[in-house]
């Protein structure tokens, strides 16, 4: 039986890449799948599904259009009996236009589509919201670390100021974890993971995590470096010089020292 058997899920930006490449990995595990996309490509995916032995409905339809979002819910509800998961995998990059050229509609377009067609329908309402939260806790209290088979989380700590009054940066949940694992394991859910703790990449300066796990390594003693540096040191590893212009720099010497001292 697959991880996925019998749950109703819809994938969004099934089309082509990732959303395509999705929907064959989530209905081979026993998904059944509402496959949606703006182009009529959605159809081939459904195609490629079907030939797999897998169950799966095509739906055209704007992940960023509330109407659309709504009819492609009902649709599923009514075709599979629930709804278990959505994966918000449509999103749009403004084409081959560079940044500085893109007009002010082709900007409004990646941001009604990337910004407000996925996260307006993640949020929480007033009256559910102390639910969620109980259930978030509950799902992460049951799970353990995929290698030691540990449990993974310490505690909890919850602002005090009600989730309405609190800051647009602030964290609604604070997760006290036991250690670093490398993956959880739900008893029902299944697995997840590898896990970044904090985002890598994605921004400037000393942002992410990097590991260094030898003897004699103290932790923190090398300082911080950023996320960027982290794929200028594999191709330095290699041999490669940086023809591509990658952000970062790289750190041989930092590690290759580091491991000297502690051989």
């Amino acid at each position: 039986m697959g991880r996925l058997q019998g749950k109703s899920v819809i994938i969004t930006g099934a089309g082509s890449g990732i959303g395509r490449a999705a929907a064959l990995l989530f209905t081979r595990e026993g998904a059944k799948l509402i496959a949606v996309d703006r182009t009529e490509a959605v159809k081939e995916t459904v195609d490629e599904v079907k030939k797999a032995g897998g169950v799966a409905e095509a739906m055209v339809a704007d992940a960023g259009s509330e109407k659309d979002v709504m009819a492609v819910i009902d649709k599923a509800v009514k075709t599979h009996g629930r709804l278990d998961v959505i994966w918000a995998n449509a999103g749009v990059s403004g084409g081959l236009v560079p940044l500085g050229e893109q007009t002010v509609e082709q900007w409004q377009e990646v941001l009604r589509i990337n910004l407000i067609g996925r996260e307006r329908y993640g949020m929480v309402s007033p009256g559910r919201y102390q639910q969620v939260m109980t259930d978030v806790k509950s799902m992460l209290s049951e799970c353990v670390d995929s290698v030691t088979a540990d449990r993974v989380v310490d505690g909890f700590h919850e602002p005090e100021r009600p989730p309405l009054a609190r800051g647009t940066t602030e964290a609604d949940l604070h997760v006290f974890w036991r250690g670093v694992a490398v993956g959880l394991v739900h008893p029902t859910l299944g697995s997840i993971g590898p896990i970044p703790y904090r985002r890598t990449g994605g921004h400037s300066g000393p942002r992410g995590f990097l590991y260094f796990a030898e003897p004699g390594i103290r932790a923190g003693e090398r300082g911080t470096v950023s996320s960027f540096d982290v794929l200028p040191t594999i191709a330095a590893f290699l041999g490669e010089e940086n023809t591509l212009g990658l952000c970062g720099r790289a750190i041989v010497g930092l590690l290759s020292s580091e491991l000297s001292r502690a051989n």
